[in-house]
């Protein structure tokens, strides 16, 4: 203006001096000035910022006019930050301790997708090329494939996928077609777990979730054809549902759990994909734990397994373990008639075992007064607490306040170590991190 109060119509345009919108990718919302400097010389510099997601300053000639010879065209954007949201969602260990999580979300100058992060085997993040940090098409539980990772991916109604990346997170050449192999369309895909030879085993369901299914993946991308039809083997349970939703080898044999007809079920199938009739009713087992309950966990454990349950109702809490021996029978003499139910339950983020010792990682978001955090519960082969691990049986982790600890997945490290990885969140951000228990 001039002395006057008046617009001084030989600055800018009659006065005025309308700034460009910066060059931000998906700014989206209006720019705002938060300060204004005038230099000796008349120029002004205009400072502002994206609601936090840029910070970028103008600068303007005395005549009102964009200085050219300031960042570029007369405007700088300082940088770009987008306040990460990362949450884990797998979690693979690597034969010399190395450990690589499946992350989702968004950070930095990148949209929402997926990503692998690496770390080294005594928990510092891996240098690399980009920090350790690669961008990739895989998403939500990671399992090892030669060369890299394998994961699992729903689109939607249309059709699910299993996605195969190098561990630079790139898709892999020669698997499948491009790096995907879309599943079969009646099949109804709940959980992926690592197969023989760098395979990779499908559990779920066909029939609209009437029949068991599961479905093997060899190392390139293709159906096992030597197990059941095509790589697709069929459990019906008679006129109950069933799904599958967790897996563990042992012998060459394949041991299966999860929902039948409300309550906790088992089969057993050999290398081809034929039912074991040795164990439990023709190879089937049914109507264990509670009802409502059904199998999310399982692991091999004395020549038979142990199974852990999550509850079907209301919040998903770890709601016990049921124990089988090799032919399928309950283990009446672990627990209470074979079971052990827990007095507390948070979400059930993995059970193994590990020379007699059965440990159980879940989460305390549902205790009382828990400010976020992770449980790892350990029995004895009896189904008693193991008081020599942790406090009485109980080892606890979390992260400090205000922010808040929100574990995901865990896995054991073949020494029994147990790394579990979840989400720091102090409201506004979220970051992964990294838990190690002895």
């Amino acid at each position: 203006m001039g002395a006057n109060g008046q617009l001084d119509p030989s600055y800018g345009s009659q006065g005025l001096v309308e700034l460009p919108r910066p060059q931000i990718p998906e700014s989206g919302l209006g720019t705002g000035i938060s300060a204004l400097a005038v230099a000796a010389d008349g120029r002004a510099i205009v400072v502002g910022d994206e609601y936090s997601t840029a910070a970028f300053a103008f600068a303007v000639t005395p005549t009102g006019t964009l200085d050219g010879g300031f960042g570029e065209a007369g405007a700088l954007v300082e940088r770009y930050f987008k306040p990460p949201i990362l949450e884990p969602s797998g979690i693979v260990l690597g034969p010399r301790g190395q450990i690589t999580v499946g992350v989702e979300g968004e950070a930095a100058e990148t949209g929402y997708g997926g990503f692998l992060i690496a770390f080294r085997n005594d928990g510092r993040q891996s240098k690399g090329t980009d920090g350790g940090v690669s961008p990739t098409p895989a998403r939500g539980k990671i399992v090892p494939n030669r060369g890299g990772f394998v994961s699992m991916w729903e689109q939607g109604e249309v059709r699910s996928e299993l996605v195969a990346v190098g561990r630079d997170g790139r898709a892999r050449a020669g698997y499948g077609d491009e790096g995907i192999v879309v599943l079969p369309e009646s099949f109804e895909p709940r959980e992926i777990e690592p197969g023989p030879a760098g395979g990779v085993i499908v559990l779920g369901s066909v029939d609209e979730g009437r029949t068991m299914a599961i479905y093997r993946v060899g190392s390139k991308g293709r159906p096992v054809r030597s197990f059941g039809h095509r790589g697709l083997v069929e459990i019906g349970f008679g006129h109950d549902g069933a799904t599958a939703f967790a897996a563990t080898r042992a012998g060459g044999a394949l041991l299966v759990t999860g929902w039948v007809g409300g309550h906790t079920g088992a089969a057993k199938l050999l290398p081809d994909g034929r039912l074991d009739h040795r164990f439990g009713h023709h190879g089937l087992v049914r109507g264990l734990l509670g009802k409502g309950d059904y199998g999310t966990q399982i692991a091999s454990f004395s020549g038979g397994v142990v199974i852990g349950a999550t509850a079907e109702i209301g919040a998903p809490e770890f709601a016990g373990l049921v124990r089988l021996d090799r032919r399928g029978r309950v283990v009446h003499g672990f627990g209470h008639n074979g079971t052990v139910h827990p007095k507390v339950g948070g979400r059930l983020l993995g059970l193994f075992t590990h020379r007699g010792r059965i440990i159980v990682v879940d989460d305390n978001e549902y205790a009382p007064h828990n400010s976020g955090g992770v449980w790892l519960r350990a029995y004895r082969s009896n189904g008693s607490p193991d008081r020599g691990y942790g406090r009485r049986g109980l080892a606890t982790g979390g992260v400090g306040q205000p922010r808040y600890f929100h574990p995901v997945t865990a896995a054991m490290q073949p020494d029994g170590k147990v790394v579990v990885a979840g989400a720091a969140w102090n409201g506004e951000l979220s970051q992964v991190e990294l838990m190690r228990f002895r």
